[in-house]
């Protein structure tokens, strides 16, 4: 034998539900915001931290070139633009 029995509840009791359904979206909702910001702010946060250390040890190799060059190419050069410059060596 089956019997079903509609689920019947007053007034106060579902205004009640509601309330406390509210109150739990209301706070998850508050939860996930902060959450969200405060992710936001620790990225933004280490961001700045690694600016700031990238500009503590920057050294010459961060803009230095290297390449090789003939020696022809190191004459000529001397010969143009070396003849005021007596400190430039070929190394």
């Amino acid at each position: 034998m089956f019997v079903q029995v509609a689920c019947t509840l007053d007034e106060e009791e579902i205004m009640q539900r509601r309330y406390h359904g509210l109150i739990i979206g209301s706070l998850s909702i508050a939860v996930g915001l902060i959450l969200s910001a405060y992710t936001e702010w620790n990225k933004e946060k280490n961001l700045l931290n690694y600016i700031s250390w990238d500009v503590n040890t920057v050294t010459s190799a961060d803009y230095t070139v290297k390449f090789l060059i003939t020696k022809e190419f190191w004459e000529k050069f001397k010969e143009k633009k070396g003849k005021e410059d007596h400190y430039m060596t070929m190394s």
